[in-house]
Formats: structure tokens, C-alpha cells, sequence
């Protein structure tokens, strides 16, 4: 089984295609050129294999032979029933054209015949990508995003206050923010309170191959070039009365740039091999994670593009810069997470919204709703309790704790200091020792980030020591005082 170790081809990530063929030679040449593309190969060579893996797995596409296991147009039936929106290709040899085109009028989306044409391959691929883009962006719905967008810290409300300003016009917008803060929801609330009539349709630049961008934006004509066999409408094209979302402007090949700036400058495109241009009327919104001056002063993006994507920037605050917004935040993206995965969760710990406080996010919104998301899956109650926090989440609680209550500092070498060593000191000095008593609440949460991170270090106290973010000496008496056996 093959893996890519790069993308080039139009993808909005790896993406898994099978290979259902007899074992001929064919295969190695199709495995070639999708990895080649940036696709993840699965060759089956029976209908049980085939089955078996559409019934645990949703790829991209399928190439299927019409000659597979003598009944390829049977075989189409069993898969379609399977997953009935999946894209199949079929396999011809020039005599057999005729069945693939029965094949596509029973729902086949294209066929290749052999020998095989390189071209027509990436055409056909390209295709299929950018109509899994559109139809997959189009089937989000805008409020099972709606969550991020909750927060009534100021940031945030600079931020509605920027978009709803901006919406109702034709501006051109550029969202900026670290990777997680939720760019593609702020393109699509403009677009849909900008009351444009047309399509919303998100293009991420990164997954682009600058060989088949300019098709992929602008399209191309029938016969434009070996295997166009069929006109082919661009992005520019699809969001036309709509919103073209660019994320990720800042990953555009310096020589495609020229032409983007052309089509903002002109609002017109000409396809691939058109002798004509189309007029269009398309909102751009663009968003980026980079420095966009700094790449104009590396000679990387051109100023003059620069100056077209910036006229209304939006930039969003990290998750760490708007910490008020977290329990509301918290609590929609539970519901919304818990809905889809089909559990009765309704509620967060006090000690698990304390815990989300002290952490800085780093992967802002999307790691939010990630662990949230982790925590749903493993949750057996009606609450997201401190104990299903990743390890790392519990340890910066934990030390955050301990250092913010003077019983807990420690000195330069790890060991409790002053009036912080355990037990009372008497009016004579005599150390005197705590009585035995149950655990407080604190104490509690402080046992089970401890056994946590011992069970994830095998046992091993300096490893843990690490992982909690606290001297060994230190650790070594909070194992004794929790009475925890090694």
C-alpha cells in the first residue's frame, strides 16, 4: 500500500483512492502517478475486499475496472449501494467504451480507457477535487460553526462589529490570524449576511498544484489541451453573484499571482483556451496565517496584489487573548460536538472550565474543539469531567495551582519551602504532623493529574515529574502523602 509524500494536485487534503483491478500492470501505473499527485493508494482485488473496506473507510474516489472479477458494472452496484455518493471511475480497454458509458448512465462519474492517458487522468482527478471542495463547504452548515463565534469579550465584538460593516459591500476582505482562530467562519458569516445571491466557495491555495491552478480558478475549454474533454467551469466562474474564499493567500506561487491580480483588477476571466472573456461578479474574500508585509519585502507576494486582497482587513484575536470567551465557548462546541457524535452530554466540571483557563491554546479554536471532541468520545457520564483532560491540560492546571497557593511553592531545587513544608510548625519550632484527614477537593484533582501522568510514564517518577512540570523531591512527596503505590 502506497503513501504520498507530497501534494500536488488539487486536494483539500491526502485523500484516499482504490485501485479495483485484476492485478494487471495498470495498477502500478495508476499507483505512479496519484502519489505522484499527492493521493494515498488502496489497491482491492476482490469484491469481499472491497466491501469490507467501503463499509470502515470513505475515499475519494474508486477506479474500477470493468473486467474486475468478470463483473465490473456488478461490482459499481454493490459499491454505490454501500456509499451511494461516491465518485467511481471506470477502467475501459478501447473495445468496452460503450459499457463504460452505460456505467456513467448508471451514475459513473467519468471512465478511462487504455492505454492509459496521462492527461486525461489528472483532468479527470482535477475535477473530482474541486467538486469534493464545493460540495463538501456547501454541506457545512453555517451554525454547527456558529459556536465559534460565540464571545462577548471585546475582541470579539470588534470583530462582528468589523464584519457586519463590511458584509453589504462588494470590498475586497483579508482575514488574518493564527492557524485555528476560525477565518473560513468569518468569510462564510460575510457571505451570508452579505445577502449575495451566488455560491460560497472556499479554495485553499496550499493544496493547490501551480499546474492545475490557473485551470482550477479560471477553467478551460473542451479541447483546450490533450484529455479537456468536456469544458470545465473555474472557481472564479462558480462564485459567480457569490464569494470566493482564498484561504491560505499567502501560499500562492509567485508566477500565478500576475493572473489573480488580473481577474480583482478586471472581474473578468477567460478560460483556459476561450478566445473570449466572461464578466463576473465575484466577492473576493482572502485569509492568511503569514506576514503578508514581510513576504511583500522578501519579494514573495507582489505589492500590487497585496493592495487589492488588504482593502477591508479583519484580524482575529488567538484563543489566549480572549480567555472570558472560553466557558461559553467551551459549552457550544459540547453540544454541537455531542449532538453529532449521538451522546447526552450537557455539561462541563467547574474543575474542567478551570483547567481551560489556564491553558494558552496554542492551536487556538480548533484545538479547543478537538479536545472537546476527544473528551465526548471517551465520556460515559452527562459531564466532561477534569479526569478525561489530555495529560497536558491537567498538568498546567495543576502547576498553575500549585503555584498560585503558598502551601505548594517550591524552591530553586524542587523542595517545599518556609511555612510550605508539610505539616504546622509550632510557637517553638517543633514541626508538628497533620493529623490524617480526607482529601480536599484540589487535593483530589492534584491525585488523579498524578496517577495520570505516572500511568502515562509506565510508573517512572522522573518522566512524570517532567510531564507535571514539577520537581522530583516534590513529586515523590505528594505520591507518599496521596498514599500511592508505585
Amino acid at each position: 500500500m502506497g503513501k504520498a509524500t507530497s501534494m500536488n494536485t488539487i486536494m483539500i487534503a491526502q485523500q484516499v483512492v482504490i485501485i479495483a483491478e485484476n492485478g494487471h500492470s495498470i495498477s502500478s501505473c495508476l499507483r505512479h502517478h496519484l502519489e505522484h499527485w499527492g493521493y494515498l493508494v488502496e489497491s482491492v482485488n476482490t469484491v469481499p475486499n472491497l466491501r469490507r473496506y467501503l463499509q470502515s473507510q470513505s475515499p475519494a474516489l474508486i477506479i474500477l475496472d470493468l473486467n474486475f472479477q468478470g463483473d465490473g458494472l456488478g461490482t459499481f452496484s454493490k459499491a454505490r449501494a454501500i456509499q451511494p455518493n461516491l465518485p467511481v471511475v471506470m477502467l475501459a480497454e478501447q473495445g468496452r467504451i460503450d459499457t463504460a458509458i452505460s456505467a456513467m448512465r448508471m451514475g459513473a462519474r467519468d471512465y478511462i480507457t487504455l492505454p492509459l492517458n496521462v492527461e486525461r487522468l489528472q483532468s479527470i482527478m482535477s475535477d473530482i477535487a474541486a467538486n469534493s471542495q464545493t460540495q463538501q463547504s456547501s454541506a457545512r452548515e453555517v451554525d454547527g460553526h456558529g459556536s465559534l463565534m460565540i464571545g462577548e469579550s471585546e475582541p470579539m465584538q470588534r470583530v462582528r462589529n468589523l464584519i457586519e460593516e463590511v458584509a453589504q459591500t462588494d470590498a475586497a476582505v483579508l482575514i488574518l490570524g493564527e492557524s485555528g482562530t476560525g477565518k473560513e467562519l468569518v468569510a462564510r458569516h460575510i457571505h451570508a449576511l452579505s445577502q449575495r445571491p451566488g455560491r460560497f466557495v472556499p479554495v485553499n491555495i496550499a493544496s493547490l498544484a501551480p499546474t492545475l491552478i490557473e485551470s482550477g480558478l479560471f477553467g478551460h475549454e473542451k479541447g483546450s489541451f490533450t484529455g479537456a474533454d468536456r469544458t470545465h467551469k473555474g472557481w472564479c466562474e462558480l462564485a459567480d453573484e457569490g464569494t470566493l474564499f482564498l484561504d491560505e493567500i499567502g501560499e500562492m506561487d509567485l508566477l500565478l499571482q500576475p493572473k489573480l491580480l488580473r481577474f480583482l483588477q478586471e472581474q473578468t476571466v477567460e478560460r483556459v483556451g476561450a478566445g473570449q472573456s466572461i464578466e463576473l461578479n465575484t466577492r473576493i474574500v482572502a485569509a492568511t496565517n503569514r506576514d503578508l508585509n514581510e513576504m511583500v519585502r522578501m519579494g514573495q507576494l507582489r505589492k500590487d496584489l497585496y493592495y487589492r486582497l488588504c482593502v477591508f482587513p479583519i484580524e482575529l484575536p488567538p484563543l489566549r487573548e480572549r480567555m472570558e470567551d472560553i466557558p461559553a465557548l467551551a459549552l457550544g462546541l459540547l453540544r454541537k460536538t455531542a449532538r453529532r457524535v449521538g451522546k447526552s452530554i450537557s455539561s462541563l466540571s467547574a474543575e474542567t472550565i478551570e483547567a481551560f483557563m489556564e491553558y494558552d491554546w496554542p492551536g487556538n479554536i480548533r484545538q479547543l474543539e478537538n479536545v472537546i471532541h476527544r473528551m465526548v468520545i471517551l465520556c460515559r457520564e452527562t459531564e466532561l469531567s477534569f479526569d478525561l483532560l489530555p495529560i497536558e491540560l491537567q498538568s498546567t492546571f495543576l502547576v498553575g495551582n500549585l503555584q498560585g497557593h503558598g502551601e505548594f511553592k517550591q524552591d530553586s531545587h524542587g523542595h517545599a519551602s518556609g511555612a510550605n513544608r508539610k505539616g504546622n510548625t509550632a510557637a517553638n519550632g517543633t514541626q508538628l504532623l497533620d493529623a490524617p484527614r480526607a482529601l480536599s477537593a484540589m487535593e483530589q484533582i492534584e491525585k488523579r493529574a498524578i496517577l495520570n501522568a505516572l500511568e502515562r510514564s509506565n510508573m517512572h517518577v522522573i518522566k512524570a515529574s517532567l510531564l507535571l512540570g514539577l520537581g522530583q523531591a516534590t513529586l515523590y512527596r505528594k505520591i507518599k502523602r496521596f498514599g500511592i503505590n508505585l
